[in-house]
């Protein structure tokens, strides 16, 4: 199967180093449960973005162990894995991806990314992402990765568990006999 996995929020944590930034600059002391909506940061901050276009912010970014191992499983077992991010176009794009495949050891490369602002149009089986709208418009199997601004999501597939994760796209592996 073809699986898109999102990056951020999905298999690193952005939103909470976004969010240590944010609290340092504007001097506030929000949790990443007060983090209720995809555009809160938006809503909360007076444009929070230049804060991500440095490098020091993508050192700082950690690329969760489990997701890696997980992803890792998935393509010992011949899936088609595609790290799929609605990331601008920056200066910076280039040292994201780099620290993002580090963990990966040369098992995903650049030929595994793809750059989109319209996740449902890239072709795959399944996609694992934070975001309601990805998740709402892909036309194919989606897997909720939870977070606390998609608590509204009612998709079949919702957890944050990798190892779930694991077991469900086992389970649609074996229902759609790839």
């Amino acid at each position: 199967m073809t699986i898109l996995i999102d990056i951020d929020n999905c298999i690193n944590n952005f939103s909470q180093v976004l969010l240590r930034y944010c609290n340092q600059y504007y001097n506030t002391e929000y949790l990443i449960e007060n983090v209720t909506t995809y555009d809160w940061f938006d809503k909360t901050f007076d444009n929070p973005w230049p804060l991500v276009r440095s490098s020091n912010f993508w050192n700082e970014v950690e690329v969760n162990a489990a997701a890696v191992c997980a992803i890792n499983r998935m393509l010992l077992d011949n899936h088609k894995i595609y790290l799929v991010s609605a990331s601008k176009i920056t200066s910076e794009l280039h040292h994201k991806v780099a620290c993002t495949l580090k963990p990966f050891e040369g098992k995903l490369t650049e030929n595994n990314i793809i750059i989109t602002q319209n996740k449902s149009i890239v072709n795959g089986d399944v996609l694992i992402d934070d975001y309601m709208r990805h998740l709402n418009e892909f036309p194919n199997t989606t897997i909720c990765y939870t977070q606390p601004w998609n608590r509204l999501y009612n998709g079949i597939y919702r957890t944050h568990s990798w190892m779930r994760i694991e077991e469900i796209i086992y389970q649609i592996k074996t229902l759609k006999g790839k």
